[in-house]
């Protein structure tokens, strides 16, 4: 089995939270700020042939979460809020879980033992999740690492492990998972039973996972066949639950009118938008201005992108066409990196990506992120 870097003691759930506080450190002095080249270490993966033998065989279904701490320890915060970084990743660990995906968790080597020692956090998810914990050198301004930096841990650890990353998912703590299929959900939830509410969000949440790893594997293998699969089980699935919801007019107000392949309506195909486009950085706007996608419904924003609005979750290729190997085509070879801000990185990730025709094609996707801490859908 996979050993833990350090293996916990058994804690109940005060224990864990009593633990966490008392190895959480005391906030470091205001760095003076570097405009240096920031050199990034990786403690628990030096030398480590088992942690990349795991990360070589779950590549393909793989995604970077950003944590800082499990606690947030200020004046006037209540018990539940000072742990709700630790509810909301846990929250989040366990969908990713569920739906078959494996998350590499990116932390301050700092904080560590709040995850290790406490958290148990290897052990408690079994294989599906692994810990790797960061330094940089210099550091920069603020008490800590500035979003952009934690962003750049996953960044020169794909770097470092250039020869396995095909593609790279990087996702905020808050996403907890992705919505497809069906919109309208308040109307329609107005009209069902609490029992069938959650059919629907199931539902939701089944097909906006298998979207998003679809389109993540089409990244290095644009396969039609995966496309047209995941359609012919959407078609199978939508059917059951129109069945189980009993509502005649369900199709005209509560589908989608995208879908993930149809080769009869190449303008509403998830497929043949992506074949158009051919993006190598993929992403979903969580918030922006004008972003009601009921009324702008297309498979990969067209008529209505004026410019990427990408937050909180992105995709993209690392390479060339074959990977590493051919390096020649679109991709990422660390032609650029994230600004060291403390918001709208990703916004400034995607336009950047954009300006440079080296790295490709920025495509969003029609698809809800699921974030249970913000109003994003």
């Amino acid at each position: 089995m996979f050993t833990s870097f350090v293996h916990a003691e058994a804690k109940n759930n005060d224990g864990v939270l009593a633990c966490i506080e008392r190895n959480h450190p005391e906030p470091e002095n205001p760095h003076k700020g570097t405009t240096f080249k920031q050199t990034y270490s990786y403690p628990m993966w030096s030398d480590n042939a088992e942690r990349e033998s795991w990360l070589r065989e779950h590549e393909d279904s793989l995604v970077c979460v950003l944590s800082v701490s499990l606690i947030r320890k200020r004046l006037g915060l209540t018990k539940d809020e000072m742990f709700n970084r630790k509810n909301i990743l846990e929250e989040a660990l366990e969908r990713w879980k569920k739906h078959g995906w494996y998350c590499l968790v990116f932390v301050p080597h700092r904080n560590h033992k709040e995850y290790t020692e406490c958290f148990d956090i290897e052990n408690r998810f079994g294989e599906h999740v692994r810990l790797v914990s960061y330094t940089v050198s210099p550091d920069t301004c603020g008490k800590s690492m500035v979003v952009g930096e934690s962003r750049n841990a996953i960044l020169h650890f794909v770097l470092k492990y250039k020869h396995i990353f095909r593609t790279c998912t990087i996702a905020d703590e808050r996403i907890s998972g992705f919505w497809y299929g069906v919109r309208e959900v308040d109307a329609l939830k107005y009209e069902i039973d609490d029992g069938q509410k959650e059919l629907v969000d199931e539902f939701r949440n089944e097909f906006g996972f298998d979207v998003v790893r679809t389109l993540k594997q089409a990244l290095y293998n644009p396969n039609i066949q995966a496309f047209e699969n995941l359609q012919r089980k959407f078609k199978r699935r939508i059917k059951q639950l129109k069945k189980k919801l009993k509502i005649s007019e369900f199709d005209d107000y509560y589908t989608f009118d995208t879908e993930i392949y149809n080769k009869n309506n190449k303008q509403m195909s998830l497929w043949h938008a992506f074949k158009k486009r051919k993006p190598t950085l993929i992403g979903i706007a969580s918030a922006r201005s004008g972003a009601s996608y009921a009324n702008n419904e297309e498979p990969i924003r067209e008529t209505t992108r004026k410019s990427e609005k990408i937050a909180q979750f992105a995709t993209f290729k690392v390479g060339g066409s074959q990977g590493w190997r051919i390096q020649s085509g679109k991709g990422w070879r660390g032609q650029c990196f994230y600004t060291k801000t403390t918001m709208m990185e990703d916004n400034v990730w995607s336009y950047n990506w954009d300006e440079n025709e080296e790295l490709g094609n920025v495509a969003e996707i029609y698809l809800y992120l699921q974030n249970d801490y913000a109003a994003c859908h």
